[in-house]
């Protein structure tokens, strides 16, 4: 199994710890903003054949309860954080390391503009996912595992409270966990699947 690490960043509970909560939560709702943190090692890319391309990579988040429509954008980490001491104020609490700003500032602890921008989803029962293309990042971790501190993910103001599978929770359903499937070539017909 390839390890991931994820959290998520609740904005009314800003010096709380949630890597080891039983879901991911997402909501642009004023004053109660939740971002979710995802990382996978770069090691996934052992499972790659030498001179390989990925040619598409998709994260697939679960969800665990049914989940109204909603909107979101996805950006590139720049910054270390750690699952277990990760909060909305710090990336590394324990070690008293803040984000540049509460919550992820863009163009400090983000990259300055979305690889995925807007995305939006029609409400989908539990159990349906909610997809990401990100081929991009995947090729990047390959190529500079050192930059690789993963990604958030931001919900549009406004936008209502999805609860998601998380990677780590201890007595949860393998099926809700986070799935990223990797397809590459010139090995034709070959699929990787890490969670």
């Amino acid at each position: 199994n390839v390890v991931m690490q994820d959290n998520a960043l609740l904005e009314e509970a800003s010096d709380q710890n949630r890597g080891a909560c039983g879901s991911l939560q997402w909501s642009g709702a004023p004053g109660a903003e939740r971002r979710v943190l995802w990382q996978i090692n770069s090691a996934f890319a052992k499972h790659i054949p030498p001179g390989a391309t990925i040619t598409s990579a998709v994260l697939k988040f679960v969800n665990i309860n049914a989940a109204p429509a909603t909107t979101g954008s996805v950006y590139r980490v720049l910054k270390p954080w750690t699952e277990t001491a990760a909060t909305w104020n710090q990336r590394d609490a324990a070690n008293y390391e803040a984000w540049d700003a509460p919550g992820l500032r863009i163009g400090k602890d983000l990259a300055a503009a979305p690889f995925i921008k807007e995305q939006a989803f029609p409400a989908i029962p539990i159990t349906g996912a909610h997809e990401f293309d990100i081929t991009g990042e995947a090729r990047f971790w390959m190529n500079s595992p050192s930059n690789n501190f993963g990604i958030a993910f931001i919900a549009a103001p406004n936008a209502p409270e999805i609860h998601w599978g998380d990677a780590n929770r201890g007595a949860g359903n393998e099926n809700e966990m986070p799935r990223l499937e990797v397809e590459f070539s010139p090995a034709a017909a070959q699929k990787t699947r890490s969670q």
